[in-house]
């Protein structure tokens, strides 16, 4: 169980602040424990609620800073997801983003990089889903190493390439 105050990766919406754990705003007689989790988006006034033992949600605690020390020093290995049938991109992209794994993220991201790259040889606008997913990763797992390392946010992609292009 998570406290308030603490941040989490949660689901597609990405981190989250837990701003309190209460019962349930919906029903009185439903007694379970929920987490009430304001999204740590810019210009986003969201409030979600869900239970604490939400078995359809996956929620972590953030990486701490050796874990994403380790995480960086990998992004190299991590290859990009496989989309055999292109009529099950999005499904393959909302299930690497919902896994709430930081090399899930980095592999879709590393994916519209590749088709970014296709697509602009080709001369033809890369898709809506791809660019739809790429800002969500992005916002995900930008804005966790952004809390971790105490950096803006608008740094973060900097401070990857320095780090993968050190090791």
């Amino acid at each position: 169980m998570f406290s308030a105050g603490e941040y989490i990766v949660y689901g597609t919406s990405g981190v989250c602040e837990i701003i309190e754990i209460c019962k349930s705003p919906f029903s009185k007689e439903d007694l379970r424990d929920f987490y009430l989790l304001h999204p740590i988006k810019e210009k986003q006034e969201l409030k979600i609620y869900t239970p604490v033992d939400n078995p359809n949600v996956m929620m972590r605690k953030l990486m701490d800073k050796a874990a994403l020390e380790v995480f960086v020093q990998k992004i190299p290995e991590i290859q990009p997801l496989v989309v055999p049938v292109e009529k099950n991109r999005r499904d393959i992209y909302r299930q690497a983003l919902s896994s709430t794994e930081p090399e899930k993220c980095m592999s879709l991201l590393k994916t519209v990089h590749a088709r970014r790259a296709v697509f602009a040889e080709l001369k033809r606008r890369l898709p809506e889903t791809d660019l739809e997913f790429e800002e969500l990763a992005k916002e995900s797992l930008f804005r966790e190493l952004s809390i971790v390392l105490d950096i803006p946010f608008s740094d973060v992609n900097t401070y990857i390439t320095k780090h993968v292009d050190e090791a």
